[in-house]
């Protein structure tokens, strides 16, 4: 029986907190009672049975964990009012004590509350393919584990063989290649897996063009593992870190995410590297084509995207570009003299990637740029230390639900009694924390995901990620800069005297942004989130920590009529992921229950809390919804 583990280390583990907040699993074969154990067994049969309707894990594994080892008292059994009923201030109460019971019971013993962090179904096959590729598959996953990622794998494919970009995505060839190689790679054959899952699987690949179609992403995975060449990608010249920082094009100027990806990605280009071809790689190259494998026009296949992958056709100058590079400076850059210079800029990649493998304790910003840099170390040295550091990091980014495994406030604080909470903090750690906001703010007063725009907009144009849109340069977030806001708005009522003439100018930098970022419905976008309930409530929560409210603000006002105009005819709101896609609002399509859902409901009735609206008469009506959510804790 899986374990949920927190705060725990191990061997090859680097830590800076004593591994606070570290969550993995462990499977532990003499863990639960029989009744635990068919209680686990019966959830993954429920998922597997409704998982074309519910295609979302409820975490139900950490739950039962959790609750055990809490030993929490039972909660309280919900009130029922019925529609024509006043709701009363103890059915409130009560309420409420249910939704804090709920969560104390899945709170772990350091504090936090575990979580997983998955939905792209594009996340664990690298892993798989790495694993393999440095023969560590069968040393870091044993039995248990391989059925648990089968198990994942399986339980998100569509009902059409491929699989989704993401959990809820159709399907698309980066997902339905990947997936299809993980299972193979993890033992299964090619007839295996219910109703011939793999087989059905191949045929989807085969009856879209076969792999030749994946976007670049994934024609760099399969070329490392041998099933797809070099000469079939779109060139990764790793020269480009020796350029001069002052340059616009510097990968330097890149978003963080996507120069950690790039960096290693160069290096295996820049090497030509490829696994060891064994016989199951001969195998993949011919289960994955429709044409023999040595007589495939690699230089064609370049440009060669899936429609259902072709999120972000690549533009004109952007092909010109990459044609340049593949016929002239390639040719060039890998014979002598100009070789020399190669080699200087795999040196200098590889001590960039040296160097976030250790600022990170080797958990670098992402799964797949530790995945990456972990394929770099053992290309580097497959007996070298800095391999077997990333490999004890790898449980960090495994989660283990009822569908499978799958690849993964102190101001507030500052105000409650120190008996509940402990002592506060030191003030000056708090002019740490907001020295650092205030160095954050872009001209235009808003706040970026990882650090200040560093690149024009206009280098999106050489994005080479096809099934992914806005991966390159740094961009300005609502949700972000209404963080920020909130943040330093409360720090100011605590701490006035420290940098306020600055704060009071940041904020109204700030607060100007999240205004003309407003779109002419009232509504934000928000694109860490799903997606316009979300952008909204981010605003509206930057708006009221500025002091406004729905009486003295237009923006307020536009915001909430945005709001109460979705609202549904059970009182909630629901909101699909093709909000996010095609920037239009859009109801949900699969409903979680009957037809609104908890978050976006709960985001209203918080916003229009915030924001001081009495007059609405349909406000007990959500009230009651979202206490009616409170029955399917």
């Amino acid at each position: 029986m899986w374990k949920l583990k927190i705060g725990e280390g191990g061997p090859w583990m680097m830590t800076k907190y004593n591994h606070l907040g570290r969550q993995h699993w462990e499977y532990d074969p003499n863990a639960g009672t029989p009744e635990e154990r068919a209680q686990v067994e019966h959830v993954r049969e429920e998922f597997k049975k409704n998982r074309f309707q519910q295609k979302q894990s409820a975490d139900l594994l950490m739950r039962m964990h959790l609750r055990k080892e809490n030993g929490c008292e039972p909660i309280p059994p919900p009130v029922k009012v019925k529609e024509s009923e006043k709701i009363t201030e103890e059915a409130v109460t009560t309420t409420l004590k249910r939704a804090l019971s709920f969560f104390s019971s899945i709170q772990a013993h350091d504090g936090h509350w575990p979580s997983e962090c998955a939905g792209g179904l594009f996340f664990l096959p690298p892993l798989v393919i790495v694993l393999y590729i440095t023969g560590a598959l069968n040393t870091v996953f044993g039995p248990e584990h391989r059925k648990e990622l089968i198990r994942y794998i399986y339980n998100h494919q569509n009902e059409d063989g491929g699989w989704g970009k993401h959990i809820e995505g159709p399907s698309t060839m980066i997902s339905s290649a990947e997936s299809y190689i993980a299972l193979r790679l993890l033992g299964e054959g090619p007839e295996d897996g219910e109703g011939r899952a793999v087989a059905r699987g191949r045929k989807w690949i085969l009856d879209h063009g076969g792999v030749l179609g994946i976007p670049s992403w994934g024609k760099l995975w399969l070329t490392v593992l041998g099933v797809y060449e070099w000469s079939g990608c779109n060139p990764l010249p790793p020269e480009l870190w020796l350029l001069p920082r002052m340059f616009c094009i510097h990968p330097g100027k890149m978003i963080a995410l996507a120069r950690l990806i790039y960096l290693p990605m160069s290096f295996l280009y820049g090497k030509r590297f490829v696994g060891p071809i064994t016989e199951l790689v001969e195998s993949l190259r011919q289960e994955l084509y429709n044409e023999p494998y040595d007589e495939i026009n690699w230089n064609k296949a370049r440009y060669n995207v899936l429609k259902e992958d072709l999120y972000y056709p690549h533009p004109l100058v952007q092909d010109m570009l990459w044609g340049f590079l593949y016929h002239v400076a390639e040719p060039i850059l890998t014979r002598w003299p100009f070789s020399m210079l190669r080699e200087k800029a795999l040196k200098v990649a590889l001590e960039h990637v040296h160097y976030e493998d250790m600022v990170s304790n080797y958990l670098s910003i992402g799964s797949q740029e530790k995945i990456l840099s972990m394929l770099v170390c053992w290309a580097e040295d497959p007996n070298s230390e800095a391999f077997k550091y990333h490999l004890a990091r790898i449980p960090d980014f495994f989660w283990i639900a009822e569908d499978g495994a799958k690849c993964q406030a102190a101001l507030l604080l500052s105000q409650i009694s120190p008996t509940i909470v402990g002592e506060k903090m030191d003030p000056e750690q708090f002019y740490d924390a907001v020295n650092v906001l205030l160095s954050y703010q872009s001209t235009n007063g808003s706040i970026s995901s990882w650090e200040p725009q560093r690149a024009y907009r206009w280098l999106e144009y050489l994005n080479p990620t096809e099934f992914l849109a806005d991966t390159i340069t740094e961009r300005d977030y609502v949700e972000c800069t209404s963080s920020v806001i909130q943040s330093l708005a409360l720090f100011r009522k605590l701490y006035p005297k420290h940098r306020r003439e600055e704060i009071d100018s940041f904020i109204s930098k700030a607060i100007r942004y999240i205004d003309n970022e407003q779109n002419p419905d009232g509504s934000w976008y928000g694109r860490w989130g799903i997606c316009y309930t979300y952008g909204t409530w981010s605003g509206v929560e930057a708006a009221v920590a500025c002091g406004r409210n729905y009486n003295n603000s237009h923006v307020l006002r536009k915001a909430c009529e945005f709001l109460l105009s979705k609202q549904l005819p059970d009182g909630g709101w629901g909101e699909s992921h093709l909000s996010c896609q095609n920037e239009v609002f859009k109801n949900s399509q699969l409903l979680l229950w009957s037809i609104s859902m908890k978050v976006p409901s709960y985001i209203i009735c918080r916003n229009e809390k915030h924001s001081n609206i009495t007059h609405f008469k349909n406000r007990k009506k959500k009230t009651k919804k979202i206490r009616d959510y409170s029955h399917c804790t």
